[in-house]
């Protein structure tokens, strides 16, 4: 492994419009609404964010991630693995000496989503790409030349500083307002993320309390003393309080107990607490069911509408970044490119595909746009010898290069011979 952290070098101060305009807003560095300071860290205790935002890295991750070469043959342009290619397997399989493929893209899209951008030092050994050094988006900024428009990044690491070239750096750039400079979700969310985390603290609050008073307990017609009423309440919070033994009360006939029932404004509470749910859903665009909140009048049929909505409209369009990312800053040649394979999210039932592939190799006596090579391959399974070859059936009209010997007869009905 080379030695990826030179050279040392300054950069000017030119900043992108969309590097002033994070600037200037009062949230940069942590914001603190409601009494909370929200940066990333905090906003990750909400069990929302941290849901929608593991919904989203994990779900790009789990990706089956290659490089592919575009080759012709026999005149059809054909896809192939370009497992020769040095960044093939450093995109695949080890990206680093301690990350695997999987945990690298997963913090890249976490990065991404939580702060606006991914980073990774680019190591390169005579040219090639040889691995990736993720580096914390709060490390990083972005420098933005005007003059020659050229992007550089200045890094600062434990008091250290270097300034890399944009060849140097693989950027996963989230939103932007310039194309240069991300925006920082959790900071413009500040005040929805910091609203549900009091939320948070306020149910947590009455849980510690025993989530309300259950009842009042009065004396009829005496008074307490200051002293007493407060020995009173200490010993009946003690026995039927949150953590107390509870049991059956026994009261003397001048005291007098009276429940209380659950307030609107209790109800309104809760109601709150799961609107908050999708209001983070909305900031990173993930269905509710997917944060493990249904609707009670979803069904099966919509449900599976629901999760093709979040393959299309949540992770489709970092699938889109993901690739284009790649393809700009690890990939120089026009016919090699990246690709994160959807198709797995895209499989269905099993009846569902049987259908499908049947209708692929041929069923109905239609043309096949698949062999049964192709067809296994999607399954994972070893190509059977022969299977290469499209399916043609006998009333399709014959090849022309073929010989006469080579299109079969059409079948006679005798039927047809005695009716004539």
């Amino acid at each position: 492994m080379a030695n990826w952290w030179a050279p040392w070098t300054w950069f000017g101060e030119g900043r992108s419009h969309g590097d002033n305009f994070i600037r200037n807003l009062s949230l940069t560095g942590g914001a603190q609404r409601h009494g909370i300071i929200v940066t990333e860290h905090t906003a990750l205790q909400l069990s929302s964010v941290l849901c929608a935002v593991r919904v989203i890295s994990e779900g790009v991750a789990q990706l089956p991630l290659k490089v592919y070469r575009d080759e012709v043959k026999d005149g059809q342009r054909s896809r192939v693995p370009a497992k020769e290619h040095p960044a093939y397997n450093v995109l695949h399989r080890r990206p680093n000496s301690w990350m695997t493929s999987f945990e690298w893209r997963e913090l890249m899209t976490m990065h991404a989503v939580l702060l606006g951008s991914g980073f990774s030092i680019i190591n390169r050994v005579n040219g090639n790409v040889d691995e990736l050094i993720p580096v914390h988006p709060g490390a990083v900024e972005t420098l933005f030349d005007p003059a020659s428009n050229t992007v550089r990044y200045r890094i600062t690491i434990n008091g250290k500083q270097a300034t890399y070239d944009r060849d140097e750096i693989f950027h996963l750039r989230g939103p932007s307002m310039d194309g240069v400079t991300a925006l920082p979700i959790v900071r413009l969310a500040a005040e929805a993320i910091g609203l549900a985390q009091s939320l948070e603290n306020a149910q947590s609050n009455l849980s510690l309390n025993g989530g309300r008073p259950s009842g009042i307990l009065s004396l009829e017609g005496g008074n307490l003393s200051p002293e007493r009423r407060s020995e009173v309440a200490a010993a009946w919070k003690e026995q039927f309080g949150a953590g107390g033994k509870g049991g059956t009360a026994v009261l003397e006939a001048a005291w007098k107990y009276q429940a209380m029932t659950m307030t609107a404004v209790d109800q309104q509470h809760l109601e709150s607490r799961r609107m908050q749910v999708e209001e983070m859903g909305r900031i990173f665009r993930v269905q509710p069911i997917m944060m493990m909140q249904s609707d009670k009048a979803a069904t099966y049929a919509s449900a599976e509408q629901m999760f093709l909505t979040h393959i299309i409209h949540t992770l489709g369009p970092w699938v889109d970044r993901w690739e284009n990312a790649l393809d700009r800053d690890l990939l120089d040649d026009e016919d090699v490119y990246a690709h994160l394979e959807m198709k797995g999210f895209m499989r269905g039932s099993a009846t569902e595909r049987s259908q499908y592939f049947s209708r692929a190799l041929g069923s109905g006596g239609a043309p096949a746009w698949m062999t049964q090579n192709e067809v296994r391959g999607l399954e994972e399974l070893d190509p059977l010898p022969g299977g290469d070859e499209l399916f043609r059936p006998s009333n399709s009209e014959p090849n022309p290069e073929a010989s006469d010997e080579e299109i079969p007869p059409a079948p006679v009905n005798e039927d047809d011979d005695e009716r004539a």
